[in-house]
């Protein structure tokens, strides 16, 4: 069920920084970016916990009234069942641009691409959580200063729902009981800019563990 793919990130910690150059000197860059803080996009959301089947909100059984599908803690696919569909989970970064020592003026700093990888806890990518292509496009991070990306994908629908083939991604794991309660991936976040000084490339890395979940209760 899983490709074998070691993480690699040496020294960084939670919350990392560092600066490549294009060029021959790797400090041409003018600028680091820096991850400040990474929160789920929902104020309301504690902690990185996400749902990996939908929230049930009428568990009748299939066909109604079925008492082996009856309260399951999943959707079953009857008419008369409601839930709240799954979708993907964003998180909100905030960045840091600091001026390098020696650098005497500050440039302004683009993001272009943010790319998420997974790993389980041996340091194995499931199949179900292949690259995630998360964001791209142009957000500029003054100089000395921070600004605030708001709804980065930190997963995908289809690593939840399947992506349409055999791969039936965590809800089946779920459904199928073939996880207890909970399944723990570290999502590694790399970041790639440009610096307007001299279109140099930057770019950062951060780690997340993330936690999926049943929102629905076991029937008592």
């Amino acid at each position: 069920m899983t490709a074998k793919r070691w993480i690699c990130l040496g020294t960084a910690g939670f919350i990392g920084a560092l600066a490549l150059g294009c060029g021959d000197n790797p400090d041409d860059a003018g600028n680091r970016l820096v991850v400040a803080e990474i929160q789920p996009a929902d104020p309301d959301h504690l902690g990185f916990i996400f749902p990996a089947v939908e929230e049930v909100t009428a568990d009748v059984g299939c066909p109604e009234g079925d008492l082996v599908t009856a309260n399951n803690r999943f959707w079953d696919g009857c008419v008369d069942e409601t839930y709240v569909p799954m979708s993907a989970d964003f998180v909100n970064i905030t960045f840091r641009n600091e001026t390098r020592p020696g650098v005497s003026e500050g440039r302004p700093l683009e993001v272009t691409d943010i790319v998420v990888n997974y790993f389980d806890p041996g340091g194995n990518t499931p199949l179900y959580a292949p690259t995630n292509h998360a964001w791209s496009g142009s957000f500029e991070v003054p100089p000395d200063g921070s600004a605030t990306l708001v709804g980065v994908p930190i997963t995908t629908l289809a690593m939840k729902a399947g992506d349409g083939t055999a791969q039936s991604g965590l809800r089946g794991l779920f459904f199928t009981q073939q996880v207890a309660s909970s399944v723990r991936l570290t999502a590694v976040v790399d970041i790639f800019a440009r610096d307007s000084l001299n279109k140099e490339s930057v770019s950062t890395q951060t780690r997340v563990q993330l936690t999926f979940v049943n929102p629905n209760p076991v029937p008592e």
